[in-house]
């Protein structure tokens, strides 16, 4: 794939988020994601800022899927363990720890 076809499927991913076209948007976005170089760049630096901006916002107007439950638990030896729940309510809550 050329710099030019990523750029573009880039502004592309931008207009479908733009216009609500959210099922058009999860096809073009695993078709980003599926043409990641190596390094997870997109070529140039134009294209790959411009992928980077459109799969961020994607990301952000996608809502949660409805069956997330996820539980992670951090173990650290000599401290108590860290547990963290993600579900739809929390998805987007940022979370930190000092390990």
């Amino acid at each position: 794939n050329s710099f030019f076809t990523l750029e573009a499927t880039g502004y592309a991913l931008l207009a479908l988020l733009k216009g609500g076209h959210m099922e058009e948007a999860a096809v073009t976005f695993r078709w980003l994601n599926e043409n990641r170089g190596i390094g997870g760049g997109y070529g140039s630096t134009q294209s790959t800022m411009v992928v980077l901006q459109a799969l961020s916002e994607y990301l952000v107007k996608r809502p949660p899927p409805n069956d997330l439950n996820l539980l992670v638990q951090l173990s650290v030896p000599g401290r108590s363990d860290t547990p963290w729940n993600f579900n739809p309510k929390v998805a987007y809550v940022a979370r930190s720890s000092q390990v």
